[in-house]
């Protein structure tokens, strides 16, 4: 019932095949599809492009149209002028000069158009320089309105841009040609005449005339002057008075041509090719810009996708309904088979039924269904055979389940003798242990009582030895002072020992108390570091200190700090050999800081390392070359490290050297305040 259930749930397997080949079929024509439109999208912007270069390289050929037709026409009315007074008469004339004026050789205005026979100094310098090199120079110039307005408020009235953006600073733009003036066959000065760009179409129109369907602008500040773009349900100024893209107008202001995406006020999204328009002076004073609507290269590429896919589609079903033919015929030897194997599946046991059915089924047309009928069939055979023999395994099994039963019941006795047992051990254990804890106890107690009577009279021979040294009892011989001094050293450690064994007694009866205060690390760390380097000195032995630049200003017991780090740089200068190295390292984290102390010493080896902060423990190392103490330099840093709340680290090898690393909070607190 179960497999019959899960068979009507699978799928048949000229469904998969149908779906297999479909999404085969599917991903062949993606990929096709995106080769295709691929290509066909690059060749289009590739043509837009040249479309783009070839409209751009038209607006600036137009322009120059403009100044040689200039150019041509001052030369004529030169041609035909006499005198200054001609001329003057025939520039008025001219359509091209919205502004003119003539100079000498020096610069000095001898007639213009303007008011107060003054011009602007750009168009001052201009002249000069053309009567300094003879030859014509065309460029551009741009202007403030209000400089304009001083010379010729009329022109000012004319650059005004109509329907412009709020806030829009622009200025005027003038197309500038200056030609060397030669009354008499020799370069005497110059003619200098400009035309103002602002709100002229004439470009653009002569551009859209060769190329339908373009636009061209020009911009000041970024803000278009002139041109014939529209705008869709914009006012009649054809775009003019609008802020460009500022994308744009940072590559123009930089210099460089910009070509690109451009969307305008009304959404439209053009293709744009700007490029700087630069003065005499090289300076970018504005953008000459063309470009179309991205319109119609969206609709071509919308049609070529569309007939793509609709290729696509209908090879797709021509597809399918053969693959739906295959997939029946090559799926109804393995219906027949499935019939077969569902009869077997609700079957209690193989029969010799079965076995004659599989024979009986017609012969497929592929090797591969012919296959497998044969391992089925085999397999059929082989199961029969196996239910035989599971018969026979039935029937010892459970004889063996029998004899299992009586062992478990032997093993539930013994289970039950056992927890008695081991109950009763546990009970002795509890008695030991508690014998040991008071055992321990007393220990600590003896020691802080021997160590406190055994401190008063080492405090007197360190104070008489001392007296001794210093002379306050008389001149000591040389002899003598060595002697006094292995007495005085003697008493030192010993007393040292002895206050070790008082601190360790005091912490393990939990009643140490810490003289919290806010100290430096580092001045602790220096005043140990001047005991120390006496010894080092003494032992040939480089002490390095590797202090953080700034200050670790932490809450601890400064006593107790000195006697954790002399403990440990006791330690390094004693296991350290001549010409070793002991370094003292700082740092400081989020949660607190971190005194490290390295040297290159003997080490410790693996096993000892397990045990080195138990009280009285010596490595065998140590032991041997004579240089151990009693063993409570570390257990005593370890527990005092502890009660401020760190913790203390170890890592050593032998022959390279140990590092002990002491991480302190930022904080302590008193253990012996917590209840």
């Amino acid at each position: 019932m179960c497999i019959r259930k899960l068979l009507r749930q699978r799928e048949s397997l000229s469904s998969v095949w149908l779906r297999t080949h479909v999404l085969l079929t599917l991903l062949f024509f993606g990929f096709f599809i995106a080769f295709v439109i691929g290509i066909a999208f690059t060749r289009l912007d590739r043509n837009m492009a040249s479309l783009l270069e070839r409209t751009q390289t038209i607006a600036w050929l137009t322009v120059d149209g403009s100044f040689a037709t200039g150019e041509v026409a001052l030369d004529a009315l030169m041609a035909g002028a006499d005198d200054l007074t001609a001329v003057s008469r025939a520039l008025d004339r001219q359509v091209f000069a919205d502004i003119w004026f003539v100079t000498d050789e020096t610069g000095q205005i001898l007639q213009t158009n303007l008011i107060g026979g003054s011009v602007p100094r750009p168009f001052r310098a201009l002249a000069v320089r053309c009567a300094e090199v003879g030859q014509t120079i065309r460029t551009f110039e741009a202007l403030d309105l209000s400089e304009l307005a001083a010379y010729s408020p009329w022109l000012a009235h004319r650059a005004l841009v109509a329907n412009a953006e709020p806030g829009a600073a622009y200025g005027a733009l003038f197309q500038v040609l200056a030609v060397p003036y030669r009354p008499s066959d020799a370069v005497r000065g110059a003619v200098v005449v400009a035309r103002l760009l602002n709100n002229d179409t004439t470009i653009a129109d002569q551009v859209q005339s060769l190329i339908p369907d373009s636009f061209s602008t020009i911009a000041v500040a970024g803000v278009r002057i002139a041109g014939n773009l529209r705008v869709a349900g914009g006012p009649l100024s054809n775009g003019i008075g609008q802020r460009q893209d500022e994308r744009l107008v940072a590559t123009v202001t930089r210099g460089e041509r910009y070509i690109g995406r451009v969307t305008l006020s009304d959404g439209v999204v053009y293709l744009v090719v700007s490029d700087p328009i630069r003065n005499s002076q090289g300076e970018v004073i504005g953008g000459l810009s063309t470009g179309h609507p991205s319109q119609g290269l969206a609709t071509l590429k919308r049609d070529a996708a569309a007939y793509t896919l609709a290729s696509a589609i209908l090879s797709l079903a021509a597809t399918v309904m053969a693959s739906l033919r295959v997939s029946r015929r090559l799926s109804r030897p393995i219906v027949q088979l499935a019939d077969i194997v569902r009869q077997l599946s609700e079957a209690e046991k193989v029969k010799p039924e079965h076995i004659e059915m599989l024979k009986g089924l017609p012969a497929p047309r592929t090797r591969e269904m012919v296959a497998l009928q044969n391992y089925f069939l085999r397999a059929t055979i082989a199961l029969y055979q196996k239910n035989q023999e599971i018969l026979g395994y039935v029937k010892r099994i459970e004889r063996d389940r029998n004899s299992l039963r009586q062992l478990a019941n032997r093993l539930k006795h013994l289970n039950e003798t056992l927890e008695a047992q081991v109950e009763e051990k546990t009970l002795e254990l509890r008695v030991a242990m508690l014998d040991l804890m008071e055992s321990n106890k007393l220990k600590d107690k003896l020691l802080a009582n021997v160590s406190h009577d055994l401190r008063t009279p080492l405090n007197a021979i360190v104070g008489f030895s001392v007296a001794l040294l210093n002379g306050l009892y008389g001149e000591l011989s040389e002899q003598q002072r060595v002697r006094v001094q292995i007495i005085h050293e003697s008493a030192s450690d010993l007393l040292r020992l002895i206050n070790d064994l008082l601190d360790i007694s005091v912490l393990a009866q939990g009643q140490l108390h810490l003289d919290l205060q806010e100290i430096d690390a580092h001045d602790v760390i220096l005043a140990v570091a001047a005991i120390i380097r006496q010894q080092c000195e003494q032992k040939g032995v480089q002490l390095s200190l590797e202090l953080a630049h700034r200050q670790l200003v932490i809450t601890a017991d400064p006593i107790r700090i000195k006697q954790v780090l002399y403990n440990l740089l006791s330690n390094s200068v004693k296991f350290t050999p001549t010409g070793g190295t002991i370094t003292v390292r700082t740092s400081s984290g989020p949660e607190g800081i971190s005194i490290m102390v390295m040297d290159t010493g003997v080490g410790i080896a693996e096993a000892d390392l397990y045990h080195v902060f138990d009280e009285f423990y010596q490595a065998e190392n140590v032991a041997t070359t004579g240089r151990g103490g009693v063993g409570l330099g570390l257990p005593l840093a370890k527990r005092l490290v502890e009660a401020h709340g760190g913790r203390i680290e170890l890592q050593s090898r032998v022959g390279q050297g140990t590092t002990v690393t002491v991480h302190l909070p930022f904080r302590a607190v008193d253990p012996s305040s917590k209840g």
